[in-house]
């Protein structure tokens, strides 16, 4: 076997283990994901797609299935839902349009969405915004699951804000921003 050969074939080889390891760590079920949320103090990315839809099929493979990509992914819990397969789901969210991306907390809040694929450069910068650690957001959630005093509201804005002064996408940012004064 000649050198190119070895190199075609050893290529060949790491970018398909690449693309089915990057494939493998998204999550299919939402609840589930949610919980992994929670438990590791992270945001959930959910990503509503259909395997007919050609824009998803550029995300997956200019985004979701890069090495940037793998290197934010501990950001966050990739969540992935094909719309004709959960389409209570997709009505739930509102899903008109796809590919949808959807930053949530473990309630299934919508912090953020990016409609369409908007390219590989603009995403990134998205995903590398998400903060790795939201579990301060997190705690105050908890409280106010339990009773909601208007102190206890006012910390779960105060504690978004904090967030988004950590974020430099500024789409993200001010989305996480607004959700703040929501409290």
């Amino acid at each position: 076997m000649s050198v190119k050969q070895l190199f075609i074939t050893t290529s060949f080889l790491l970018s398909f283990s690449g693309l089915a390891s990057a494939q493998s760590s998204w999550l299919h079920d939402f609840e589930f994901g949610l919980s992994v949320a929670q438990k590791s103090g992270r945001l959930a990315l959910v990503d509503f797609w259909a395997t007919w839809c050609g824009p998803c099929k550029a995300m997956d493979r200019e985004v979701w299935n890069t090495p940037e990509a793998a290197a934010f992914s501990q950001h966050f819990v990739p969540i992935k839902i094909d719309v004709d397969q959960e389409r209570g789901l997709a009505t739930t969210y509102g899903v008109q349009a796809i590919p949808l991306v959807l930053i949530m907390d473990y309630t299934g809040k919508v912090l953020y969405s990016e409609r369409g694929y908007s390219g590989r450069q603009t995403l990134l910068k998205i995903l590398e915004s998400i903060p790795a650690d939201v579990s301060e957001y997190y705690s105050k959630l908890a409280l106010i699951e339990k009773e909601s005093p208007p102190e206890q509201l006012r910390d779960v804005g105060l504690a978004l804000q904090m967030i988004s002064g950590r974020i430099t996408s500024g789409q993200l940012r001010n989305s996480l921003l607004n959700q703040g004064d929501v409290y």
